[in-house]
Order: C-alpha cells, then structure tokens, then sequence
C-alpha cells in the first residue's frame, strides 16, 4: 500500500514536469491530488498541518500570480506540497526551490538564445518547485 502510495506521488510530480514544460500547464486536477497526497502524508508524519505558512504562500502567490510574476499552477503546487512538511521546514522547501529554479531559468535563457523564435517564454517554474521540494525531502530525509 505505502509503496502504491509514493508510486502514485513520483509519478504525479513527473507529469508535472512534463506538463510545465511541455504546455506551460500544471493541471489543477493534478495540484488537488498532490495537494491531498501530501496533506495525508504530512499528518501522518508530522502529526499537524502547517494551516499559517500554507496560507501566507497561498496568499504571497495569489498577489505573484495576479501581477504576472508567476503561474497560478505553480503556487498551487507549492502550497499543496507545503501541506507534507512541518512548518519550520516550509523556509527551507523555498530556498531549495530558488535555488533549482536558477539552473531552469539559465536552460530557459540559452534554449531561447539558440532557438530564435522560442516556442513559450515563459519559464517553467513547477519544475524547480518539485526539484526544490525533492531536494527538501532528502535534505530533511523525511518521508511523505
């Protein structure tokens, strides 16, 4: 059953990715279940949901995403994946995904150099979002 359980959550992250960069979309059927998989995991881990620094990243993501500085996807996907980490952590999930967000963008960056008429220019940030929390896990070695 657990094994179903992570099987389910790898693979939701990788489509993820795949969604990001391929159609710029991540899903909101996609952010729900991930956003459930790890409220379930986070509770039976950690004991508690971190209600506060869900909220102020749903809320500093909202005012982001109303600005055009990033997707409203890409929020929801933090927000959801904040739920599996104890709220100490949540600061940690964040630098972590700044800095796997630096190498997307550099990507992002030369791809649209080479390519002269680059297909979106936008970049796909939900990629250095599970980078980041990927890197979180195993920084933390907590198990979701």
């Amino acid at each position: 059953m657990l094994c179903s359980f992570y099987l389910l959550f790898i693979s939701l992250l990788v489509h993820v990715c795949y969604s990001d960069i391929r159609y710029r979309k991540i899903k909101n059927l996609t952010t729900l279940i991930l956003s459930l998989l790890a409220l379930v995991g986070g509770w039976q881990y950690w004991g508690k949901i971190p209600i506060l620094p869900v909220s102020m990243i749903l809320v500093a993501g909202f005012l982001l995403s109303i600005r055009g500085y990033i997707g409203a996807g890409d929020v929801k996907l933090m927000a959801g994946l904040s739920l599996s980490l104890d709220a100490d952590n949540i600061l940690v999930f964040i630098f972590l995904t700044t800095l796997a967000g630096l190498p997307v963008a550099l990507i992002m960056l030369l791809t649209s150099r080479v390519m002269r008429k680059p297909e979106h220019k936008t970049v796909p940030y939900g990629v250095a979002i599970v980078g980041g929390y990927l890197a979180t896990v195993m920084f933390l070695k907590v198990t979701v």
